[in-house]
C-alpha cells in the first residue's frame, strides 16, 4: 500500500506503509532511519524502511543534530554517536548535561 508524506519542509513523498510488531513507538524520523523505542525491554535503536536494526540498542538517546546522538549504553555510560552510529569520541562519561547542548536537543530519557 502507497502513501503519501509530507515532511518537515512541506514536500510530499510517496513510501510504503510498515506495520511494526510488539510494543514499539516510532520516537523520531531522522533522514532515511527511524527511531524506535521497544517497550517490551525499554530500549531504543535505529531501524531502516524495511524494519531492519541499524544500530546497536541503547537506553536513553539525545538527539543533539541530524548527526550527532548522545546515547546511554547497556553498560550504563553516555557516549556521542555520528549518523553512522561510530562514537565520535573515544571517552564515554557516566553523566551528561543534555542543557548544555547548544543545538537542537530532544531527549527520550527512559521514555
Amino acid at each position: 500500500m502507497i502513501h503519501q508524506l509530507i515532511n518537515k519542509d512541506g514536500l510530499r513523498k510517496l513510501g510504503n506503509k510498515v506495520l511494526l510488531s510488539g510494543k514499539a513507538q516510532i520516537l523520531d524520523v531522522i533522514g532515511d532511519k527511524v527511531l524506535i523505542k521497544n517497550h517490551k525491554d525499554n530500549t531504543i535503536y535505529f531501524i531502516n524502511n524495511k524494519t531492519e536494526k541499524l544500530s546497536d540498542t541503547y537506553k536513553e538517546i539525545c538527539i543533539c543534530s541530524q548527526d550527532r546522538f548522545i546515547v546511554k549504553n547497556s553498560k550504563n555510560k553516555y557516549m556521542v554517536i555520528d549518523s553512522n552510529f561510530q562514537k565520535v569520541f573515544d571517552s564515554e562519561w557516566d553523566f551528561v548535561d543534555t542543557s548544555l547542548v547548544e543545538v537542537r536537543s530532544i531527549c527520550f530519557w527512559k521514555c
